[in-house]
Protein backbone atom coordinates (compact mmCIF):
# COMPACT_ATOMS: atom_id res chain seq x y z
CA UNK A 1 0.00 0.00 0.00
CA UNK A 2 1.35 3.45 -0.90
CA UNK A 3 0.23 7.06 -0.37
CA UNK A 4 -0.65 9.26 -3.36
CA UNK A 5 -1.92 12.83 -3.84
CA UNK A 6 -5.40 13.41 -5.29
CA UNK A 7 -7.34 16.56 -6.13
CA UNK A 8 -10.05 17.41 -3.58
CA UNK A 9 -13.63 18.27 -4.55
CA UNK A 10 -15.98 20.93 -3.20
CA UNK A 11 -19.05 20.32 -1.03
CA UNK A 12 -22.54 20.04 -2.48
CA UNK A 13 -25.47 21.38 -0.46
CA UNK A 14 -26.03 18.27 1.69
CA UNK A 15 -22.41 17.21 2.12
CA UNK A 16 -19.47 18.04 4.33
CA UNK A 17 -15.74 17.93 3.86
CA UNK A 18 -13.95 16.36 6.81
CA UNK A 19 -10.30 16.53 7.76
CA UNK A 20 -9.63 12.93 8.77
CA UNK A 21 -7.46 12.59 11.86
CA UNK A 22 -7.69 8.90 12.74
CA UNK A 23 -8.59 5.72 10.83
CA UNK A 24 -9.11 2.33 12.46
CA UNK A 25 -7.67 -0.84 10.96
CA UNK A 26 -10.67 -3.18 11.07
CA UNK A 27 -10.18 -6.95 10.88
CA UNK A 28 -12.73 -6.94 8.05
CA UNK A 29 -10.30 -4.84 6.02
CA UNK A 30 -7.56 -7.46 6.04
CA UNK A 31 -9.05 -9.61 3.27
CA UNK A 32 -9.55 -6.50 1.12
CA UNK A 33 -6.00 -5.39 1.86
CA UNK A 34 -4.80 -8.80 0.67
CA UNK A 35 -7.09 -8.72 -2.38
CA UNK A 36 -9.10 -11.75 -1.20
CA UNK A 37 -12.67 -11.18 -2.41
CA UNK A 38 -13.68 -14.71 -1.42
CA UNK A 39 -13.84 -13.58 2.20
CA UNK A 40 -15.46 -10.21 1.55
CA UNK A 41 -17.91 -10.62 -1.33
CA UNK A 42 -19.75 -7.28 -1.05
CA UNK A 43 -19.36 -5.04 -4.11
CA UNK A 44 -18.05 -1.48 -4.05
CA UNK A 45 -16.00 -2.09 -0.90
CA UNK A 46 -12.67 -0.47 -0.16
CA UNK A 47 -10.08 -0.53 2.63
CA UNK A 48 -10.60 1.98 5.44
CA UNK A 49 -14.05 2.65 6.91
CA UNK A 50 -13.57 3.56 10.60
CA UNK A 51 -12.71 7.22 11.12
CA UNK A 52 -12.86 10.43 13.11
CA UNK A 53 -11.92 13.97 12.23
CA UNK A 54 -13.11 17.57 11.99
CA UNK A 55 -15.39 19.39 9.57
CA UNK A 56 -13.43 21.78 7.37
CA UNK A 57 -16.15 22.76 4.87
CA UNK A 58 -19.90 22.15 4.49
CA UNK A 59 -22.85 22.73 2.21
CA UNK A 60 -25.93 24.80 2.97
CA UNK A 61 -28.18 21.95 4.12
CA UNK A 62 -25.45 20.61 6.41
CA UNK A 63 -25.13 24.09 7.94
CA UNK A 64 -28.86 24.34 8.58
CA UNK A 65 -28.76 20.85 10.13
CA UNK A 66 -26.52 22.28 12.86
CA UNK A 67 -23.04 21.36 11.69
CA UNK A 68 -20.22 23.88 11.91
CA UNK A 69 -16.64 24.08 10.68
CA UNK A 70 -14.35 22.65 13.34
CA UNK A 71 -16.88 20.18 14.75
CA UNK A 72 -15.34 16.88 15.88
CA UNK A 73 -17.14 14.10 14.01
CA UNK A 74 -17.27 10.39 13.33
CA UNK A 75 -19.58 8.29 11.21
CA UNK A 76 -20.06 5.58 8.61
CA UNK A 77 -18.05 5.31 5.41
CA UNK A 78 -20.96 3.31 3.97
CA UNK A 79 -23.41 5.43 1.99
CA UNK A 80 -26.89 3.99 1.40
CA UNK A 81 -28.97 5.21 -1.52
CA UNK A 82 -32.14 5.94 0.48
CA UNK A 83 -34.33 5.09 -2.53
CA UNK A 84 -34.36 1.30 -2.93
CA UNK A 85 -36.90 -1.05 -1.35
CA UNK A 86 -34.61 -1.95 1.55
CA UNK A 87 -33.65 1.62 2.40
CA UNK A 88 -37.31 2.65 2.45
CA UNK A 89 -38.14 -0.16 4.89
CA UNK A 90 -35.33 0.59 7.35
CA UNK A 91 -33.00 -2.13 6.06
CA UNK A 92 -30.28 0.12 4.68
CA UNK A 93 -27.71 -2.58 5.47
CA UNK A 94 -29.15 -4.51 2.52
CA UNK A 95 -29.19 -1.52 0.16
CA UNK A 96 -28.71 -2.64 -3.45
CA UNK A 97 -26.76 0.52 -4.26
CA UNK A 98 -24.60 0.82 -1.13
CA UNK A 99 -21.06 2.07 -1.64
CA UNK A 100 -18.14 2.58 0.72
CA UNK A 101 -15.72 5.46 0.38
CA UNK A 102 -12.22 4.93 1.74
CA UNK A 103 -11.42 7.30 4.59
CA UNK A 104 -7.73 6.55 4.30
CA UNK A 105 -7.24 10.12 3.08
CA UNK A 106 -6.56 13.44 4.74
CA UNK A 107 -9.72 14.98 3.27
CA UNK A 108 -13.00 13.27 2.33
CA UNK A 109 -16.42 14.56 1.24
CA UNK A 110 -19.34 12.70 2.81
CA UNK A 111 -23.11 12.98 2.80
CA UNK A 112 -24.27 14.65 6.01
CA UNK A 113 -26.23 11.51 6.91
CA UNK A 114 -22.91 9.66 7.22
CA UNK A 115 -21.60 12.00 9.92
CA UNK A 116 -22.44 12.64 13.56
CA UNK A 117 -20.90 15.13 15.97
CA UNK A 118 -18.93 13.62 18.83
CA UNK A 119 -19.86 14.55 22.38
CA UNK A 120 -17.67 17.22 24.07
CA UNK A 121 -14.63 15.72 25.73
CA UNK A 122 -14.55 12.52 23.64
CA UNK A 123 -10.99 11.97 22.32
CA UNK A 124 -10.86 11.91 18.53
CA UNK A 125 -9.13 8.55 18.53
CA UNK A 126 -12.16 7.06 20.33
CA UNK A 127 -14.37 8.26 17.49
CA UNK A 128 -13.08 5.50 15.21
CA UNK A 129 -15.10 2.98 17.24
CA UNK A 130 -18.48 4.44 16.16
CA UNK A 131 -18.95 1.83 13.43
CA UNK A 132 -18.15 -1.08 15.76
CA UNK A 133 -20.39 0.28 18.53
CA UNK A 134 -23.35 0.67 16.18
CA UNK A 135 -22.74 -2.84 14.88
CA UNK A 136 -22.81 -4.32 18.39
CA UNK A 137 -25.78 -2.25 19.55
CA UNK A 138 -27.93 -3.33 16.63
CA UNK A 139 -26.81 -6.91 16.10
CA UNK A 140 -26.04 -7.73 19.71
CA UNK A 141 -28.76 -6.04 21.75
CA UNK A 142 -31.64 -5.15 19.44
CA UNK A 143 -34.51 -7.59 20.03
CA UNK A 144 -32.23 -9.88 22.02
CA UNK A 145 -34.12 -9.48 25.31
CA UNK A 146 -31.05 -10.33 27.40
CA UNK A 147 -32.43 -10.76 30.92
CA UNK A 148 -30.51 -9.86 34.05
CA UNK A 149 -30.32 -13.57 35.05
CA UNK A 150 -29.24 -14.75 31.58
CA UNK A 151 -25.98 -16.51 30.82
CA UNK A 152 -24.11 -15.12 27.82
CA UNK A 153 -21.10 -16.62 26.02
CA UNK A 154 -18.83 -14.66 23.70
CA UNK A 155 -16.20 -16.45 21.62
CA UNK A 156 -13.14 -14.35 20.76
CA UNK A 157 -11.46 -11.26 22.22
CA UNK A 158 -11.39 -8.52 19.61
CA UNK A 159 -12.72 -5.00 19.15
CA UNK A 160 -16.30 -6.10 18.51
CA UNK A 161 -16.54 -8.72 21.22
CA UNK A 162 -14.98 -6.47 23.89
CA UNK A 163 -17.37 -3.65 23.01
CA UNK A 164 -20.29 -6.09 23.05
CA UNK A 165 -19.15 -7.34 26.46
CA UNK A 166 -19.31 -3.81 27.87
CA UNK A 167 -22.68 -3.06 26.29
CA UNK A 168 -24.25 -6.21 27.74
CA UNK A 169 -22.94 -5.42 31.22
CA UNK A 170 -24.07 -1.81 30.83
CA UNK A 171 -27.60 -2.44 29.60
CA UNK A 172 -28.58 -5.84 30.99
CA UNK A 173 -26.25 -6.94 33.77
CA UNK A 174 -26.31 -10.56 32.57
CA UNK A 175 -23.52 -13.00 33.49
CA UNK A 176 -21.00 -12.94 30.64
CA UNK A 177 -18.38 -15.59 29.85
CA UNK A 178 -15.75 -15.06 27.19
CA UNK A 179 -13.50 -17.70 25.61
CA UNK A 180 -10.23 -16.96 23.82
CA UNK A 181 -6.91 -18.73 23.24
CA UNK A 182 -4.76 -15.67 24.10
CA UNK A 183 -4.38 -15.28 27.89
CA UNK A 184 -3.28 -11.64 27.52
CA UNK A 185 -6.58 -10.82 25.80
CA UNK A 186 -8.52 -12.78 28.41
CA UNK A 187 -7.00 -10.61 31.14
CA UNK A 188 -8.17 -7.52 29.26
CA UNK A 189 -11.68 -9.02 29.08
CA UNK A 190 -11.66 -9.49 32.85
CA UNK A 191 -10.74 -5.85 33.42
CA UNK A 192 -13.61 -4.81 31.11
CA UNK A 193 -16.21 -6.70 33.11
CA UNK A 194 -16.26 -10.34 32.00
CA UNK A 195 -17.60 -12.52 34.83
CA UNK A 196 -15.73 -15.55 33.49
CA UNK A 197 -12.82 -15.60 31.03
CA UNK A 198 -11.16 -18.86 30.03
CA UNK A 199 -9.40 -20.74 27.24
CA UNK A 200 -11.36 -21.57 24.09
CA UNK A 201 -9.98 -25.12 24.15
CA UNK A 202 -13.01 -27.37 23.71
CA UNK A 203 -12.77 -29.38 26.94
CA UNK A 204 -12.25 -26.16 28.92
CA UNK A 205 -15.33 -24.58 27.35
CA UNK A 206 -17.46 -27.66 28.07
CA UNK A 207 -16.28 -27.92 31.67
CA UNK A 208 -16.90 -24.24 32.38
CA UNK A 209 -20.29 -24.29 30.66
CA UNK A 210 -21.46 -27.12 32.92
CA UNK A 211 -20.26 -25.40 36.07
CA UNK A 212 -21.31 -21.82 35.30
CA UNK A 213 -24.77 -22.61 33.91
CA UNK A 214 -25.41 -25.67 36.10
CA UNK A 215 -25.71 -27.78 32.94
CA UNK A 216 -28.50 -25.63 31.47
CA UNK A 217 -26.27 -24.06 28.79
CA UNK A 218 -25.93 -20.48 27.60
CA UNK A 219 -29.05 -18.46 26.77
CA UNK A 220 -27.20 -16.24 24.29
CA UNK A 221 -24.04 -17.14 22.37
CA UNK A 222 -22.07 -14.74 20.19
CA UNK A 223 -19.49 -16.39 17.92
CA UNK A 224 -17.07 -13.57 17.10
CA UNK A 225 -13.76 -15.47 16.95
CA UNK A 226 -13.84 -16.19 13.21
CA UNK A 227 -13.04 -19.80 14.09
CA UNK A 228 -15.44 -22.31 12.46
CA UNK A 229 -14.63 -24.83 15.22
CA UNK A 230 -16.18 -22.50 17.78
CA UNK A 231 -19.31 -22.12 15.66
CA UNK A 232 -19.60 -25.91 15.59
CA UNK A 233 -19.44 -25.99 19.40
CA UNK A 234 -22.26 -23.49 19.96
CA UNK A 235 -25.13 -25.96 19.60
CA UNK A 236 -23.64 -28.21 22.28
CA UNK A 237 -23.39 -25.45 24.89
CA UNK A 238 -26.64 -23.63 24.02
CA UNK A 239 -29.59 -23.69 26.40
CA UNK A 240 -33.05 -24.85 25.37
CA UNK A 241 -34.52 -22.13 23.14
CA UNK A 242 -31.16 -20.41 23.22
CA UNK A 243 -29.97 -17.86 20.70
CA UNK A 244 -26.77 -18.15 18.64
CA UNK A 245 -25.43 -15.20 16.67
CA UNK A 246 -22.37 -15.50 14.47
CA UNK A 247 -20.26 -12.64 13.20
CA UNK A 248 -17.19 -11.94 11.09
CA UNK A 249 -16.26 -13.37 7.74
CA UNK A 250 -15.86 -17.07 7.09
CA UNK A 251 -15.74 -16.88 3.30
CA UNK A 252 -17.76 -18.86 0.80
CA UNK A 253 -15.53 -21.94 0.97
CA UNK A 254 -15.41 -22.33 4.77
CA UNK A 255 -17.14 -25.41 6.20
CA UNK A 256 -18.24 -25.91 9.81
CA UNK A 257 -19.58 -28.65 12.06
CA UNK A 258 -22.82 -27.08 13.29
CA UNK A 259 -25.05 -29.96 14.39
CA UNK A 260 -28.49 -29.14 13.05
CA UNK A 261 -30.10 -31.91 15.13
CA UNK A 262 -28.76 -30.30 18.32
CA UNK A 263 -30.36 -27.02 17.29
CA UNK A 264 -33.60 -28.82 16.41
CA UNK A 265 -33.88 -30.72 19.69
CA UNK A 266 -33.27 -27.57 21.74
CA UNK A 267 -35.24 -25.24 19.45
CA UNK A 268 -32.16 -23.03 19.19
CA UNK A 269 -32.12 -20.01 16.87
CA UNK A 270 -29.04 -19.53 14.66
CA UNK A 271 -28.67 -16.19 12.88
CA UNK A 272 -25.87 -14.00 11.48
CA UNK A 273 -24.66 -10.47 12.06
CA UNK A 274 -24.43 -8.24 9.00
CA UNK A 275 -23.90 -4.58 8.27
CA UNK A 276 -25.90 -2.26 10.49
CA UNK A 277 -28.65 0.09 9.27
CA UNK A 278 -28.55 3.73 10.29
CA UNK A 279 -27.87 4.04 14.05
CA UNK A 280 -25.28 6.79 14.27
CA UNK A 281 -26.87 9.00 16.96
CA UNK A 282 -27.24 6.12 19.40
CA UNK A 283 -23.74 4.78 18.73
CA UNK A 284 -22.14 8.20 19.29
CA UNK A 285 -24.14 8.74 22.48
CA UNK A 286 -22.71 5.54 24.01
CA UNK A 287 -19.02 6.33 23.39
CA UNK A 288 -18.44 8.23 26.67
CA UNK A 289 -19.80 5.27 28.66
CA UNK A 290 -17.35 2.71 27.28
CA UNK A 291 -13.72 1.94 28.10
CA UNK A 292 -12.20 2.34 24.64
CA UNK A 293 -8.59 3.33 25.35
CA UNK A 294 -7.63 -0.25 26.39
CA UNK A 295 -8.77 -1.46 22.95
CA UNK A 296 -6.19 0.69 21.13
CA UNK A 297 -3.05 -1.40 20.68
CA UNK A 298 -0.91 1.05 18.67
CA UNK A 299 -1.22 4.28 16.69
CA UNK A 300 0.76 4.47 13.42
CA UNK A 301 1.50 7.47 11.18
CA UNK A 302 0.06 7.36 7.65
CA UNK A 303 3.55 6.69 6.29
CA UNK A 304 3.48 3.33 8.11
CA UNK A 305 0.02 2.25 6.95
CA UNK A 306 1.27 -1.10 5.62
CA UNK A 307 2.93 -1.84 8.94
CA UNK A 308 -0.37 -1.13 10.73
CA UNK A 309 -2.23 -3.61 8.52
CA UNK A 310 0.42 -6.29 8.95
CA UNK A 311 0.26 -5.84 12.74
CA UNK A 312 -3.54 -6.22 12.69
CA UNK A 313 -3.29 -9.29 10.47
CA UNK A 314 -0.96 -10.97 12.99
CA UNK A 315 -3.88 -11.37 15.40
CA UNK A 316 -1.93 -9.97 18.35
CA UNK A 317 -3.65 -6.56 18.28
CA UNK A 318 -7.11 -5.49 19.39
CA UNK A 319 -7.30 -2.36 17.24
CA UNK A 320 -4.50 -0.49 15.49
CA UNK A 321 -5.12 3.09 14.44
CA UNK A 322 -3.59 5.24 11.71
CA UNK A 323 -2.99 8.91 12.49
CA UNK A 324 -3.26 11.27 9.50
Amino acid sequence: MRCTTCRSRSCATGTRSSRIRYVGVCDDDISLYKGDNRSWPLPKSIVGHEFSGEIEDLGELAYHAGFRIGDAVSGYAWNFCGACRYCKSGLEDHCRNAACISVLAEHVVLNMRQIQKLRPGVPLEHGIFTDAIGYCLYNGLKDRGIAVDAHVMIFGCNTFSLILLQLIKLFSGATVSIAEKDERKLELARTLGADHAFSSEVTTVLRNTAGITKDHGYDHIFEMSRDPKMLGLTGTIAAVRGDIRYSYLYGYTTSNDVNLMELYMKEVTLSPFFLVPYSLPRAVSVIPRLALQPLITDIYPLSEVSRAYHAQESGASIRNIIRL
